[in-house]
């Protein structure tokens, strides 16, 4: 199976102050928003900037400038809004694949880097961030996770034992989970060539719809350690309907200063 990215893949637009570089996916359809048929979730607008922009502002303000914007759905608006803060890099399969294809254009430019991973629909405090780069240290895969009261099937759950994770996914027993995956993750250099080796033989193996968290499973029982790190407090939240964009706007934005 070859995939090529688009030809007018630009070089990032400016280096980064630190040694750290940034992948955001923003390739999906967003298909449980309706009305964002026309856009993309990236570009909704909290307070008087977009999701995308936030999520740019919040790495930049970490020192993190070697940013790469996967697109796909309404992808030249997406470029337009990131013009000069980031690279796109285009996935021509985002119809018809999951996220570790569109993860996997990016692996030219990311693999065997030290990198942080986050999804194009989240408003979190930039204190996230922060709460992550630390946690890093002497550690390569980092995996935030948020505890909560209660779950419910739409949560993307995580079980851990000791210091290690040890299963991921929506369908975990309730009574077991210990957080939700904070849609975010950070990769050493070691952890970075980890993941897209994983992400290729899933590829290889035409598993082209499987979910991040199945990338984890499969890593974990090759005795890979993600390590987690609590991120419960931090205003966060993954916005997949309406009602979540409407908590987004009027409960959590008002927290994030």
């Amino acid at each position: 199976m070859t995939i090529h990215p688009r030809e007018y893949v630009c070089h990032p637009t400016a280096k980064s102050k630190i040694h750290m570089k940034a992948l955001i996916t923003s390739a999906g359809l967003g298909s449980r928003i309706p009305e964002l048929k026309n856009t993309n979730k990236s570009l909704i607008k909290i307070g008087n900037k977009t999701l995308i922009s936030r999520a740019i502002d919040s790495l930049n303000s970490h020192g993190i400038r070697d940013i790469y914007v996967i697109t796909g759905h309404n992808a030249e608006k997406v470029e337009n809004e990131i013009a000069g803060r980031a690279t796109p890099i285009f996935n021509p399969l985002y119809k018809t694949s999951g996220i570790i294809v569109s993860m996997w254009f990016a692996k030219q430019f990311l693999e065997k880097e030290d990198f942080i991973f986050m999804t194009n629909d989240v408003l979190f405090d930039p204190k996230l961030i922060n709460k992550c780069l630390i946690s890093k240290k002497g550690n390569d895969i980092v995996i935030p996770m948020e505890r909560k009261e209660s779950y419910d099937k739409e949560d993307s759950k995580i079980i851990v034992q000791g210091d290690k994770i040890i299963k991921t996914g929506k369908n975990l027993p309730l009574h077991k989970t210990s957080g939700e995956f904070g849609h975010m993750a950070l990769f050493s250099k070691k952890g970075s060539g980890q993941l897209f080796d994983k992400i290729e033989s899933f590829i290889l193996e035409k598993k082209i719809n499987s979910y991040l968290m199945d990338v984890f499973n499969a890593l974990i029982e090759d005795g890979v350690h993600l390590y987690p790190v609590d991120i419960t407090g931090i205003p966060r939240i993954e916005i997949d309907y309406m009602m979540d964009l409407i908590s987004a706007r009027k409960k959590i934005f008002p927290l994030i200063k």
